[in-house]
């Protein structure tokens, strides 16, 4: 079995995605007419496992944004340490 990336209070970040926009250069300028931020931090509350029917191990955890004040549920590979920057 594999190990979570993340423990409960670790501060954590999530990239912005958009796909319909390839260019870099035009992403950033329609980001910064939208008024979107490049990345969401937040911190982990609580971690889940979930199992798929072959019976691999997924981990999920919920997220409190520093933006919202509601938990939000994200699977591991959507979020990196905050500390990164990359």
């Amino acid at each position: 079995m594999s190990t979570p990336k993340f423990q409960e209070q670790d501060r954590v970040m999530k990239v912005a995605r958009n796909q319909c926009i390839t260019r870099s250069g035009r992403y950033q300028k329609v980001t910064e007419d939208l008024g979107i931020k490049g990345h969401r931090y937040g911190t982990i509350t609580d971690l889940i496992i979930k199992k798929d029917r072959c019976g691999r191990s997924y981990f999920y955890y919920y997220v409190i944004w520093d933006d919202s004040k509601t938990n939000s549920l994200h699977c591991q590979n959507m979020l990196r340490p905050a500390e990164e920057n990359t």
